[in-house]
């Protein structure tokens, strides 16, 4: 429930932010030969629902049900030229927690957290007098990272990793819409996703694409 009220609340927060690209602006989106940091907050998806059930039945871990967990995006870079800039920043999502029942009433826990260091090449569009799109297109390093322990003590099964880590060099998507509020400060609202993520031959990870909706600030210097 609390994860649910998580993700409508980004999605109300998302709503504003477009909304008000109907209201009052201030400045223009003129932003070439500068530098930014952009600061995202909202709720991460990823397909981890059933890790701690594989881990208990042994079994290799595929696509799973996605839950979700709140995460943040955190990018600096400069824009080159009229209507590209370069961006190079991080991502972290977690810490997904669940469980499965296990060994004569115990309960085997997993807890997984995602992060990504990624670089883009970012595509901005100015579509209204103080507003733009920009699309991002890059690469990731993306990781996730599976510690597993058990409620009452019991030993884990037999020959299983603690943690489970798995690293995937992949590619880096996204789309803000960004409404500029003063020559140096705008409003973003927008989607990130990292396609492919994890292992499907590890017991313990699993495999999927992890995404972030989310909204924040984004400053020029």
């Amino acid at each position: 429930m609390a994860a649910r009220s998580r993700f409508a609340l980004v999605r109300v927060l998302a709503l504003v932010a477009l909304g008000a690209l109907t209201g009052v602006v201030h400045a223009q989106v003129v932003s070439e030969g500068r530098g930014s940091l952009s600061l995202l907050v909202g709720e991460g998806s990823a397909p981890l629902g059933a890790v701690a059930t594989d881990v208990v039945a042994g079994s290799r871990s595929g696509s799973e049900p996605t839950i979700h967990h709140a995460g943040y995006r955190i990018t600096g870079g400069y824009q080159f030229a009229t209507y590209v800039a370069f961006e190079a920043g991080i991502a972290h999502i977690g810490t997904f927690d669940r469980r499965a029942a296990y060994a004569a009433g115990d309960q085997l826990e997993a807890q997984t957290d995602f992060n990504a260091i990624e670089t883009d090449l970012v595509a901005k569009w100015p579509f209204a007098q103080y507003a733009r799109l920009d699309v991002q297109v890059g690469a990731a390093v993306t990781g996730l990272r599976t510690t597993l322990s058990t409620v009452s003590g019991s030993a884990l099964p037999a020959g299983q990793q603690n943690p489970v880590n798995s690293k995937h060099l992949g590619a880096a998507l996204g789309a803000d819409l960004e409404l500029r509020l003063s020559e140096h400060t705008s409003l973003l609202a927008g989607y990130h996703a990292y396609p492919l993520v994890g292992s499907s031959r590890l017991v313990g990870s699993a495999s999927g694409t992890l995404s972030l909706l989310a909204a924040g600030v984004h400053f020029e210097f």
